[in-house]
This record gives C-alpha cells, structure tokens and sequence, in this order.
C-alpha cells in the first residue's frame, strides 16, 4: 500500500514534524518555470536519475521511495532541485558536502534537509505530471492568501514506487512551515 494512502485528502489539514535527513541524488540549479517541468531541464534530471541505478547503492534507506527535493531557495526565484533517496548519516554534526553542478556528467549530489515542521499536500489520483503540477498551483495559490508562511527551507515530494502507476499517482508533497 502506498504512502499517500496513510494520509487525509489534499483539501484536509495535515501537519507532522520531521527530524533532519540526508538525501543523496542528482541535483540542477534552475528557475521557476512552467516549461521546464514538462519538456526541459527537469524531465532531463528524471531521465537522469532513472538511468542510474541509485536505488541500488548500499547506503540507501528504504529505496522504494523517492525524493524530489526544492532547496536553496533565491529571491529571484532560482532554487536547487535534487532527486534522490533518503541516506545514513554517521555523524549527524558533520556538514554534508556537496558537489558541483557538472554540465558533462550527472554527479551525485548530497543535500540535508532541515528538521521541520511540514504542511502534507496530497495530489489527487491521476496522470503524475498533471497531478504534481496541479497541486502545485494550489500550494501557491493557498499560501498567497494564507496567514501561513513557508520556510524556504526545504519542500519535498515523495514518491512511493511499490505500487506506482504513472498513470494513477498519488504523490505527498512536503511544506516546510515556520
């Protein structure tokens, strides 16, 4: 059974606290952009990610799920987009390196994301893209109006591959809240 199904609907309100984590994964630095999501950089990052066999890394927890990760936040609108899987990490106050962006190769990237407390948005059932960026309009849309205010420090969607089926998805998407 999936993740989402442990979770309310999408219009509910659904909070949690989640302690620090490690993430290891592909990573690009880009911009808001409707476009990119469907036929740019983004979907090259999926393909990327797909083609690497990550899941399979011995330092991996729990490799059936997915993280789309939405960090380093800018005023410009430019932000750090990571896929990748939740990873151990030995010392918890050691800082995380990180890589470079390479143009050439796809590097593994590590990145940490904060503890936090988290607003769940839940897609509704349907075609993944379609549903991720649909609620994604709608977390705007919410936290335009809302007295509610996002962290920036680190929002993240989960992908549960056990019974994943692109074409009737659910997907948890994570908002970091102050």
């Amino acid at each position: 059974m999936s993740l989402a199904h442990f979770l309310p609907d999408h219009e509910q309100r659904t909070f949690v606290h989640k302690p620090g984590f490690a993430l290891t994964g592909f990573a690009i630095h880009t911009h808001r952009d409707p476009q990119n999501v469907c036929s740019g950089e983004i979907s090259e990052l999926w393909r990327s990610y797909y083609q690497s066999g990550l899941s399979l890394d011995y330092c991996i927890r729990r490799p059936y799920l997915i993280y789309a990760l939405y960090t380093d936040y800018e005023a410009s609108g430019a932000y750090t987009f990571v896929i990748g899987h939740e990873t151990a990490v030995i010392d918890r106050t050691a800082p995380i390196p990180r890589r470079s962006f390479s143009t050439e190769e796809s590097e593994r990237f590590r990145a940490w994301v904060p503890s936090s407390k988290y607003r769940i948005f839940r897609t509704k059932k349907g075609k993944v893209s379609e549903v991720v960026a649909q609620t994604w309009d709608e977390i705007r849309s919410f936290y335009e109006s809302s007295s509610e205010r996002r962290a920036y420090t680190g929002d993240f969607e989960v992908y549960d591959t056990r019974d994943f089926d692109p074409e009737a998805a659910e997907v948890c998407i994570y908002i970091a809240i102050r």
